[in-house]
């Protein structure tokens, strides 16, 4: 799968379009096969490191999906 792929915070030269390896789900989840997507403003919060006090996420990471 492609992925745009967060390293370190900052701006958007900060990250990267490319191939990672599909999520893992458990028996009560699904994997659902996206083309068309974007970035939402969560996203932008979380890559510039303004919410990294809130939501922690360990880098790289892979935007556009919810952060546990």
């Amino acid at each position: 799968m492609k992925a745009v792929v967060l390293y370190s915070y900052g701006d958007r030269s900060q990250l990267r379009y490319e191939d990672a390896t599909a999520p893992k789900y458990g028996g009560n989840e699904v994997l659902v096969e996206m083309h068309p997507t974007s970035i939402n403003p969560s996203d932008v919060t979380m890559c510039s490191g303004a919410a990294k006090s809130r939501f922690s996420i360990e880098l790289p990471a892979i935007l556009g999906r919810p952060f546990r």
